[in-house]
């Protein structure tokens, strides 16, 4: 679910109301010269607002085609692309915030503020955003997806998303968000109603099933999950994400093979490189929930190449940074290392915005505090992360934030400082099925036997495709069966 929420965030982010020409006043309006742009562009937003990724793409090329200064058409295909193209596509929308409306140049400016990775500073374009418009529900869908994925204001999500949907009761992007909002929340047989009523307002597209099918999964509905997919692929059959799908199923049904096959059939019919890249990252996830170690890495080395020659370096970085992270926990510490300076070199060779290679370089050094506390080298861990505190504290990113918690907290388990690794834990990623075992083996430490053993279950019931699920699943479904004990929480 990790996947798709970062899918569906970055769609969200730059969802736009109908261009100026047909503008009501509550709504903010969009700049464009050329009313067949225009009818391209509303077609191809309502496609994105969906997930259909391929059609959406062509209909704002042709928007673009029709007119090269509409700034929003650039920032939306950016987004929905999701690619390497997507900085030059914001960049190329904020030299145009001289000829835009003023409630398109916040817009923008929120973007370019994920584009530098500065996503705390898209809070105050967004919400000036909502003053401006308290009545446009692309608005209200938009600054839902902010405080679902980057601001972890669930609440303040749910009151975006139920404006939208009174704004516009057909709304059907709005509930695609607001279920996922009751999912964060564990009200799944709400979420169950919420994505009911969604494929019941689109029956002839795909995204419904998909999001519906996601929850069943979810759910440990796996047989039905695959139903839901497959209907998605009936009424898409380059509907790619639903393949994915069957995929995770079939891994947490522990039929490894055939969810190689389907990931290899979604690289194999992938018209673009993100989806490529996707199901290859899929493949290496799958091994390390098989336990095949040695087999992950090749993947991830794969991925890395990949990510390589098709021109994404934060891809290629994050495969290195993923095969450090698995490597660490199997203990092959000198391999984790090999992989972190992979990533530190292919950082060091890419062209990015300053603020987006001082991350990956934060990265690094987080990546290094996690192996030196896996050998017992305590002073070394704390020293790499007193490195970066300051920097991290400074950029308020809140993902960074979570992460750096989450590695001071493990240092704490690993020394047995139970209290003390609960309290970083809780600050750590709420949504992150390694965290909370982590969190829940810390309590177990701490004699908190009851909350480690309902925290324990909750993960065993997790039912994602995380990369830490994958490491952790099989231990909490052990930890669940029989009452916690205090332990280092890592295998060794």
């Amino acid at each position: 679910m990790q996947l798709r929420r970062s899918v569906i965030c970055a769609l969200a982010l730059a969802l736009v109301s109908a261009a100026a020409l047909a503008a009501k006043p509550s709504e903010m309006p969009i700049t464009t010269s050329s009313p067949e742009a225009r009818v391209l562009f509303e077609k191809a937003r309502d496609m994105s607002d969906n997930l259909e990724i391929p059609g959406a793409i062509a209909l704002f090329d042709q928007a673009i085609e029709k007119d090269p200064s509409f700034a929003m058409a650039y920032v939306l295909r950016a987004t929905t692309t999701g690619s390497e193209r997507y900085r030059d596509d914001i960049a190329k929308a904020a030299g145009m915030m001289a000829r835009v409306s003023p409630g398109e140049q916040l817009w923008i400016l929120a973007e370019k503020a994920f584009a530098d990775g500065q996503a705390a500073a898209a809070r105050k374009p967004l919400e000036e955003l909502v003053q401006m418009f308290p009545a446009d529900k692309h608005v209200r869908l938009r600054a839902g997806a902010f405080y679902l994925m980057v601001a972890r204001e669930p609440a303040l999500a749910m009151t975006h998303l139920a404006k939208a949907t009174t704004i516009d009761p057909t709304f059907a992007a709005a509930y695609n968000l607001l279920g996922y909002v009751q999912v964060d929340q564990g009200q799944l047989r709400t979420a169950e109603k919420t994505f009911q009523k969604y494929i019941a307002l689109l029956p002839n597209r795909p995204n419904p099933y998909d999001s519906y099918a996601e929850l069943l999964m979810k759910m440990g509905r796996y047989d039905e999950s695959i139903v839901q997919y497959r209907k998605a692929l009936a009424k898409d059959p380059m509907f790619l994400s639903s393949l994915a799908g069957v995929g995770q199923n079939l891994v947490l049904k522990g039929d490894f093979e055939s969810a190689r096959q389907a990931f290899d059939q979604q690289h194999q019919q992938a018209q673009d490189a993100d989806t490529q890249l996707n199901a290859t990252e899929q493949i290496a996830k799958s091994y390390v929930a098989e336990g095949k170690v040695d087999r992950a890495i090749e993947a991830y080395g794969r991925l890395n190449d990949e990510a390589k020659a098709k021109q994404a370096p934060m891809r290629a970085a994050s495969a290195c940074f993923d095969a450090a992270f698995v490597l660490t926990q199997a203990g092959n510490l000198d391999e984790a290392k090999a992989w972190v300076s992979r990533a530190e070199a292919g950082v060091s060779e890419a062209t990015l915005p300053v603020a987006v290679k001082a991350l990956l370089n934060r990265s690094v050094h987080l990546a290094q505090a996690r192996i030196h506390g896996a050998a017992g080298e305590f002073d070394g861990a704390h020293a790499e992360l007193d490195s970066v505190r300051p920097a991290i504290e400074e950029a308020q990113l809140p993902s960074e934030m979570r992460k750096m918690n989450e590695i001071a907290g493990v240092l704490a388990l690993e020394q047995h400082r139970y209290t003390e690794a609960v309290s970083y834990l809780a600050k750590a990623d709420s949504r992150s099925p390694y965290v909370l075992f982590q969190q829940a083996t810390a309590m177990a430490g701490a004699g908190q036997n009851a909350k480690a053993a309902d925290l324990f279950r909750k993960v065993a019931e997790w039912n994602t495709a995380d990369l830490g699920y994958a490491m952790v699943r099989d231990q909490a479904r052990e930890k669940a069966a029989t009452a916690p004990v205090a332990t280092a929480g890592r295998k060794r």
